[in-house]
């Protein structure tokens, strides 16, 4: 049940939060299976491990038999799925079709197939597959068991980690760089950390090619994450999104050393102003034990000159 509980979400209980669901099972008699099946999920076992999949998620996409949800955003969902006969673990990311925006869902699904079909790098989640089921498309990624590098965070990372992790994230956003991709949403979330720390850079959907015309919207889909983005970006002058992503670098950089963002306003008024016109904490404030050196090159790092920030994601991994 431990195991399974690591993967159930909100949906699969039906009612009440998880805590309190599992509360309820732990302080019982019954036989644990019994609750699981009262709340319409199924629970199995899949490949030395057990799985709870919810009610509401569908035991099939396309050739792929789904096992759990993994999350769920604005425009879809992804899934734990595998292909009889393949071998391993997928993650399915399903992108369903809005009314009245099918156009613009069209054309993100599109350009992220094109974007991660160009990527093959060790630190890069892989496409594996596209394909659609009804009025959905999916693509079929490389699972990678693990936590997000936010979690990791909020556990708590050792001395050595943050350098370690981020210079091998920063090496594979140099390779989608060179090869005419910029991420455009580089933050925690979108980094995983495997079981032995190695990390894979998640999530192209807002990414832009290089024959894109890069530009700066109201809307999540060309807007990224606010405390990840550079002074200029809010002033609507960033022109260059491989500058953009590396800005992004030196801000997880920060959160992996201090355990907390550069700028945290209440509200995204607030926020914005922080970014636009307060210079950070040190790091070393928070936390003595900080080496000098990093945080040096972190402030470095957050200058609000674009010029006095080092260029690329590889001079960010060579420093």
């Amino acid at each position: 049940i431990d195991l399974a509980w690591s993967l159930a979400s909100e949906e699969a209980v039906g009612t009440g939060t998880l805590g309190t669901a599992r509360a309820e099972i732990e302080s019982s008699t019954r036989d644990p299976v019994e609750w699981i099946r009262d709340w319409g999920c199924t629970l199995f076992a899949s490949r030395g491990r057990y799985v709870i999949r919810g009610p509401d998620v569908p035991p099939r996409v396309g050739p792929y038999e789904i096992l759990c949800r993994l999350g769920r955003g604005g425009m879809g969902e992804v899934l734990l799925g595998f292909r009889p006969g393949l071998g391993k673990d997928l993650a399915i990311k399903c992108i369903r079709w809005q009314a009245g925006h099918e156009s613009r869902a069209i054309g993100r699904f599109q350009r992220e197939v094109q974007i991660l079909a160009r990527l093959h790098h060790a630190h890069i989640v892989s496409l594996v597959d596209v394909g659609s089921d009804g009025d959905e498309a999916y693509l079929a990624m490389d699972f990678v068991p693990g936590r997000t590098l936010s979690r990791r965070i909020q556990l708590g990372l050792t001395a050595s980690e943050p350098a370690k992790i981020l210079a091998r994230v920063a090496r594979a956003l140099d390779y989608a760089h060179r090869s005419g991709i910029t991420h455009r949403d580089v933050k925690a979330l979108n980094v995983l950390l495997d079981a032995e720390g190695q990390p894979f850079l998640m999530d192209f959907g807002l990414a832009s090619l290089a024959d894109e015309t890069f530009r700066l919207t109201g809307t999540r889909e060309m807007f990224g994450t606010p405390q990840y983005m550079p002074p200029e970006a809010l002033r609507g002058g960033a022109k260059d999104g491989v500058r953009w992503d590396v800005y992004s670098l030196w801000v997880l950089l920060y959160e992996c050393l201090t355990g907390r963002l550069p700028y945290e306003g209440g509200s995204i008024g607030a926020l914005l102003r922080q970014v636009l016109s307060t210079e950070p904490v040190p790091p070393r404030q928070i936390d003595p034990k900080i080496a000098p050196e990093l945080e040096s090159l972190c402030l470095r790092g957050l200058s609000k000159d674009p010029g006095a920030r080092p260029e690329t994601a590889g001079d960010f991994a060579q420093a």
